[in-house]
């Protein structure tokens, strides 16, 4: 008898599909977007009011038969999205496969050339029995092997060919038009939708009933609607607002190619590409940002895309990490300025924090930056104390909490939303809220917001009713730089929103944070929370990550810090506030002091801006 060497294991097919695959998908489904609002138009606006007669009736009946066709063409859009998105699905999971069927023929290869080898001379008496017997067991893992290749083969095969079948089945006018008549029907199913609005865990149940085929359908005809409800899982609301974006983006972008675009197309225009660079943040630079389970630029997922809103200021909420399926996840409150205009820079905010907190080794993270509030937005942010105020149009937006209270109640739906299409265990929230931002945040978790952490930085005060720690929903945490003006605010200056946080008598956690310029009234101590390689984005990032015992703590400020605080830089009274005012024209000067933005008056006392 001798040893045979079973044969090599079968060779695994070539796997590699294009990273950007898949945005295929959203490509067909933006041209559905737009092939249905111009359906609708036409169908509308058929013939102008007031137009009868002959001619009347063969302009109505053009525009609607052309709808017709439009519609039958969204219907075949919608059943290529629900294939391509049926079949991206399956690749996902043929690519998981194919790597381990990689690697396990890299193993089995291995343990036949070493059986080979020692096949090549043995000792017949004491080896052979145990050789043929190891031969026998690896010949049995390779014939095993080769069946797990050849049904992975099948697999694929027939994942490709029923999405081929698909675009064959809707590749014709009058196939388009069948889809049309069975297609779902979408006015009833944003009927559905909006009755559970309220309700995000009644709005998720209710959307993963739908079939695939009707959430596209739905998602094509109402994508605001899709992409801005909470509760629908995250993945899918970044289907429909992409679409959005990219359909609108298209519009523009063709208005400024034939010089047609408007004043106010170009002001909308150049605010879409904003968003259109903050989803491409990852990707660039030397050192992108890889996804952790793939490898692969890590692409963020647009959660709420609406451009008209904040009276046309526009809100966003990016997020680097799928919230739905993470083990931790954050959501950044931004304070003034917070427009569209400015989402690449809260974006990137929360991308340093999802990269410190992914660092941490402690479980998958998802990090949103969250500009989805009507945030104060002063005309200018200047380099300092003076500059800012002279730039502020209202000065009494940011003195009052009406626009945090009334951010904290839409941020406070938009957490119920994450906890509802959560899809594992339950995640651990942190709420992170920046300058005004963490009086909303402040607000919305004092009203039992679904966190596990609050964390404020920069932070004017608490929001009025907080008078501690205990007030709020979690462990609170606080970053206050010391020579931060804008966290000198608090109580007891009657321009802060509420209590100081950073106070001893607050009892917060709070944590190291670095000046970084040594002149107090620059707005640098302000802005730099989340810089790379602060001490602050250090303590931010353990405590999302669920590290925060972790964190060094420090103390608190003294009751009186604040008030003494302010006296000492006011130095003689007006005269502190007259030597400001060299460094501007004599018109801003007087609507500075117009504006209360004088810090002390001729007799010395505390007026805070």
């Amino acid at each position: 008898m001798s040893v045979v060497v079973p044969a090599e294991p079968r060779v695994v097919p070539p796997c590699e599909p294009k990273a950007s695959g898949r945005s295929l998908v959203g490509d067909v489904r933006a041209a559905a977007v737009g092939a249905s609002d111009v359906a609708d138009v036409m169908r509308d606006h058929a013939a102008p009011e007031g137009w009868e007669g002959d001619a009347s009736e063969v302009a109505t009946h053009a525009m609607t038969t052309t709808a017709d066709d439009l519609a039958g063409a969204v219907a075949a859009l919608q059943a290529v999205v629900a294939a391509g998105e049926t079949f991206f699905d399956a690749l996902d999971g043929l690519l998981a496969r194919h790597v381990d069927l990689v690697d396990r023929r890299a193993r089995l290869t291995s343990e036949r050339a070493d059986l080979a080898r020692r096949a090549a001379s043995y000792d017949v008496e004491t080896e052979e029995a145990g050789l043929s017997q190891e031969a026998g067991d690896l010949g049995g893992r390779i014939r095993a092997f080769d069946a797990d290749v050849a049904t992975w083969s099948a697999d694929l095969t027939a994942a490709e060919d029923a999405f081929v079948a698909a675009l064959r089945a809707h590749d014709t006018r009058a196939e388009g038009r069948a889809a049309a008549d069975r297609a779902p029907d979408t006015d009833r199913l944003a009927q559905q939708l909006g009755e559970r609005a309220d309700d995000p865990e009644a709005l998720n149940r209710w959307w993963r009933s739908l079939t695939p085929a009707q959430q596209a359908a739905l998602t094509v005809s109402r994508p605001e609607l899709v992409g801005g409800s909470d509760g629908i899982p995250a993945a899918d609301r970044d289907e429909a607002n992409r679409a959005s974006l990219a359909e609108e983006l298209g519009t523009l972008r063709q208005q400024q190619a034939d010089g047609e675009l408007t004043d106010a197309g170009r002001q909308r225009l150049d605010r879409l590409e904003h968003v259109v660079g903050a989803l491409a943040t990852a990707g660039q630079g030397d050192e992108p940002v890889l996804d952790p389970a793939t490898l692969q630029p890590l692409q963020p997922l647009l959660l709420l895309f609406d451009p008209d809103a904040a009276a046309g200021d526009g809100m966003a909420a990016l997020s680097w990490g799928d919230p739905d399926s993470a083990d931790h996840v954050s959501v950044t409150v931004p304070g003034l300025t917070s427009t569209m205009d400015n989402v690449q820079g809260v974006s990137g905010d929360a991308l340093n924090v999802y990269r410190e907190a992914v660092e941490q080794g402690n479980g998958s993270v998802a990090s949103i930056a969250w500009l989805g509030y009507d945030a104060p937005s002063p005309d200018g942010f200047g380099e300092g104390v003076i500059e800012t105020v002279i730039g502020i149009e209202d000065v009494a937006q940011v003195a009052e909490e009406d626009y945090a209270r009334a951010g904290a109640a839409d941020l406070s739906d938009f957490i119920d939303g994450l906890r509802a299409s959560d899809e594992g265990d339950r995640a651990h929230v942190t709420a992170i809220g920046h300058s005004y931002g963490s009086t909303t945040v402040g607000i919305a978790s004092g009203d039992g917001l679904a966190v596990d952490d609050t964390v404020l930085v920069g932070s004017p005060g608490a929001g009025g009713g907080n008078d501690h720690a205990s007030d709020l929903s979690g462990n609170v945490w606080v970053g206050s730089a010391e020579n931060d003006f804008v966290t000198r605010l608090g109580n007891p200056t009657v321009a802060g929103l509420g209590d100081d946080p950073a106070g001893e008598g607050f009892g917060a956690h709070r944590f190291e944070v670095d000046d970084v310029s040594d002149n107090p009234m620059s707005i640098d101590n302000h802005t730099a929370y989340f810089d790379p390689g602060s001490d602050s984005l250090d303590s931010i990032g353990r405590i999302v990550a669920g590290e925060g015992d972790d964190v060094a703590e420090i103390d608190g400020r003294g009751g009186s810090a604040t008030a003494g605080w302010w006296l000492d830089r006011a130095g003689d009274g007006v005269g502190w506030v007259e030597e400001q005012g060299e460094r501007l024209e004599d018109a801003a000067e007087e609507r500075l002091r117009d504006a209360g933005g004088a810090l002390v008056d001729a007799g010395g006392r505390l007026w805070p801006f």
